[in-house]
């Protein structure tokens, strides 16, 4: 169905003031929204409704008011006005921004990690723990681990979940990249190499 003119002057006007936090809680509670916030009724919590709020917001009106492409914009905020729809738009930013500026290894636990050999095409990290320990959050590139001593250790991913792993001396695995905590969960140190991939791991491979 064709979008008209007028139909997208509307949509930018509610941009302007007609649009707001208020009515995207309102949306999914039936209520008004600061109300809502009060008695705790917003099923995803206040934060996440103004939060989400903010990104319907911010993409709508630049890509509305700014775009070349005024019918696509306006799809895209009917779609972004479901509270639903713009949570899930705001959870997947979070996520990808902490992906994003999670920090390297060796920044993070240079207590843990050693960097035994660098070039152009792969970096090799030695790394060591004791039961118990735990690093901070970050961030490898896709890499190759051989395990030099058997242990147990668990992967806290950004999303929360908790992979568990156990290795036996000689081990060896490939990981996609991957941003994480680790945390020693055995009753005996960890001692593993680390190659990681560099992005330009396939010039070097056709040399």
């Amino acid at each position: 169905m064709a979008i008209g003119a007028r139909q997208i002057a509307v949509n930018k006007h509610r941009l302007s003031g007609g649009f707001s936090p208020e009515r995207l809680t309102a949306r999914s509670t039936g209520t008004h929204g600061s109300q809502a916030l009060r008695a705790h009724r917003v099923p995803y919590g206040g934060v996440c409704a103004w939060a989400a709020y903010a990104v319907v917001h911010g993409i709508s009106r630049v890509w509305l008011t700014r775009s070349k492409q005024p019918v696509a914009a306006l799809r895209l905020l009917r779609y972004l006005e479901n509270p639903m729809h713009a949570k899930t738009l705001f959870l997947t930013v979070l996520l990808a921004s902490t992906r994003a500026f999670a920090q390297d290894a060796v920044q993070t636990d240079g207590d843990k990690y050693k960097v035994i050999f660098e070039n152009d095409c792969v970096r090799v990290l030695d790394y060591k723990d004791l039961p118990g320990q735990a690093t901070h959050q970050h961030r490898h590139p896709a890499f190759v681990l051989y395990a030099f001593t058997p242990f147990k250790r668990s992967i806290t991913l950004p999303d929360g979940k908790i992979l568990q792993r156990q290795f036996k001396g000689g081990d060896v695995m490939w990981s996609d990249a991957q941003t994480h905590i680790g945390t020693n969960t055995g009753e005996t140190p960890t001692h593993v190499l680390l190659v990681e991939m560099k992005n330009n791991i396939g010039v070097c491979a056709s040399r």
